[in-house]
């Protein structure tokens, strides 16, 4: 958005030289239980290759793991005074190769069922971490029972479990459908509705299965959202009360008001209302993969950076709390979990109902890690990640790309060296194939710049200036940019432009200016959303509404947000529901003060009961 305003010795596995320092803590999930470390002592790290080793310690010191999967280990070397120590070389050795191996940098990987001692040792002194490599028992597959209307998507999960019902971690698991004529799967475990009819949804573990039953229900023919850019009057609407269904008078959908009035009390939770309660951003998803909670984040309250949760369905206020790390995403296809960046620029997973959280990826020598900043995504599988983050040893600003699944991360892109300044935000796109971000390029602002994962450049675009844009899939599979350039040619129409060659495909007429764009409708795609506040008078104007990525010129329109806006807390940010039945918006309600500013959600699932259209 442009603004204004982480005998034992059986062969030597690998070496590596130990460059990092210890965090105040290390926290682990393991197949077994949630693991920890003690805390570092707050002297700075020496770095010195002549220093003596004292000790050296491992964590986790014990790790459970299934065949096949991995877990990272981290030496501690502290000097007989305490201090911790860099720059020393560290040997990586397992007990047993045939159980499990371990990497120059620690990272364990289960070859078959039995246990191991990993050693790692520098200066003469040892340290050890226990293996377990267990058997999978069975596996679970979430939810067990779902349907979808043809053409859209569901995702799945699988847990693992040994014999003793205890959780393991899952990393290859093979997906496959019994009917591909009803339903297919891919390897993600997002299932999509082909045509009426059940079909079974197999996932495999460790040659052990488990299943799933999804129904596939034609989208009703009688799907009355309205359609089209052409003017239509605006009906007058009071302001729904907290918590009760209104039809909007002039497209039909049920409006909710999600969030009460400044100062009454919060159910469950407690404190009060606030005078500014919505969600972040347009960009930033609001609904968890499996539509079961709803994050807002507190902006006026007594609850400070807290944020609030949602129930799903009822929209009932479940508990507030504040995530660890830096920037924030619901992981796209994980029910409850989060991916959030790390100031060192490293990965984690927090679960916002346990608040428990595990490490998927760390590194060293980062600093001022985030995600874009403000306006990254994980791509739609939630496999891949960029950070932002300042490189230590040079002060350079860089991108890299993390595959949280593997826990590793693609090589840096230096910003400067490629002629960006005034980065706005980078992110991977929606698919995983591009990193691409908004930022001056060479002089040019408000310019795109598109890479391969590596690094590499395939597009530079600086013949259109655009402000807000997010990263999508159009209708035959391509990954897009969506957005609304603000001059040129495309001046204030809707446009895709596609990422592996620039190619734009005009989709309306010009119809806005100011509006904000989410593409956050992951399961639904080949459509954006949008809202426009802008064109008074206009078709679009105050008016929340999804765009068939595609030369159709279809628009459906979803509801009026009737905020006026005088301020960033008053725009009206439009964020949709995984499978794009309900969409999220704030909205002052016209008041001239600008306040209260609370949110909303447009419901189309009375007037579209078995799905929209694909």
């Amino acid at each position: 958005m442009i603004r204004s305003g982480i005998a034992l010795l059986g062969g030597i596995s690998g070496v590596t030289t130990h460059s990092r320092r210890r965090s105040p803590a290390i926290a682990a999930i393991t197949a077994i239980a949630v693991l920890s470390s003690g805390t570092s002592c707050d002297n700075a790290p020496v770095t010195d290759a002549t220093n003596p080793v004292a000790s050296v310690v491992l964590a986790p010191d014990f790790v459970a793991i299934s065949v096949s999967a991995t877990a990272q280990l981290e030496a501690t070397l502290r000097n007989t005074a305490g201090n911790i120590i860099t720059g020393q070389e560290v040997k990586w050795a397992s007990s047993d190769r045939t159980v499990a191996t371990v990497s120059s940098s620690g990272l364990v990987t289960a070859v078959a069922v039995g246990a191991a001692v990993i050693t790692a040792t520098s200066g003469g002194r040892s340290g050890r971490a226990s293996v377990t490599v267990v058997a999978v028992d069975h596996v679970v597959v979430t939810p067990s029972v779902a349907s979808v209307a043809s053409g859209s998507r569901q995702p799945f999960t699988v847990t693992s479990y040994d014999a003793n019902d205890k959780v393991l971690p899952t990393r290859a698991v093979s997906w496959a459908s019994s009917n591909t004529s009803v339903a297919t799967v891919d390897a993600s475990g997002v299932a999509t509705g082909v045509a009426a009819g059940l079909a079974t949804i197999a996932a495999t573990v460790d040659e052990k299965t488990g299943s799933a039953t999804l129904e596939v229900i034609t989208t009703d023919a009688s799907c009355s959202l309205v359609d089209g850019t052409s003017a239509r009057s605006t009906s007058p609407l009071a302001k729904p009360g907290y918590l009760q269904p209104t039809r909007e008078p002039d497209f039909g959908t049920t409006i909710t008001r999600v969030t009460g009035d400044p100062g009454t009390p919060i159910p469950v939770v407690g404190g009060t209302w606030g005078t500014v309660t919505r969600q972040n951003y347009s960009k930033d998803p609001a609904w968890s993969a499996d539509g079961k909670l709803i994050v807002l984040k507190y902006t006026s309250n007594a609850f400070g950076s807290a944020y609030l949760f949602l129930d799903g369905d009822t929209y009932q206020p479940l508990f507030a709390r504040t995530p660890p790390g830096v920037e924030k995403r619901w992981h796209p296809t994980l029910p409850d979990v989060m991916v959030i960046v790390t100031s060192t620029g490293g990965v984690i997973y927090w679960n916002a109902r346990t608040n428990v959280s595990t490490t998927k990826f760390s590194v060293s020598g980062y600093s001022n890690g985030n995600m874009g900043p403000y306006e990254g995504n994980v791509s739609y599988d939630g496999k891949y990640a960029v950070v932002n983050a300042t490189r230590n040893s040079d002060g350079e600003a860089v991108a890299y790309v993390v595959d949280i699944d593997a826990g590793t991360k693609y090589p840096d892109i230096d910003l400067a060296a490629q002629g960006i300044s005034n980065l706005d935000w980078i992110s991977i796109s929606a698919l995983g194939g591009y990193v691409v971000s908004l930022s001056t390029v060479n002089g040019s602002p408000a310019a795109v710049k598109v890479f391969t994962k590596t690094g590499s450049v395939v597009q530079t675009w600086t013949d259109f200036r655009v402000g807000h844009l997010d990263l999508g899939v159009d209708q035959a599979g391509n990954e897009v940019m969506f957005t609304a350039p603000g001059s040129g040619t495309y001046a204030k129409r809707y446009i895709i432009r596609r990422l592996a060659d620039g190619v734009i495909t005009p989709l309306t007429p010009p119809v806005t200016y100011n509006h904000h764009v989410s593409t956050r409708n992951y399961l639904r795609r080949g459509w954006a959303y949008a809202v426009t506040n802008d064109i008074t008078g206009g078709p679009l104007d105050q008016t929340v509404y999804a765009i068939k990525l595609d030369t159709s010129g279809v628009v459906e329109r979803l509801a009026r947000h009737r905020s006026t806006v005088i301020d960033y807390d008053s725009s009206p940010f439009a964020v949709p529901s995984p499978d794009g039945r309900r969409v999220l918006f704030d909205s002052n309600w016209g008041a001239a003060s600008g306040r209260p500013v609370q949110t909303y959600v447009a419901d189309t699932r009375q007037v579209c009961p078995n799905g929209l259209p694909p």
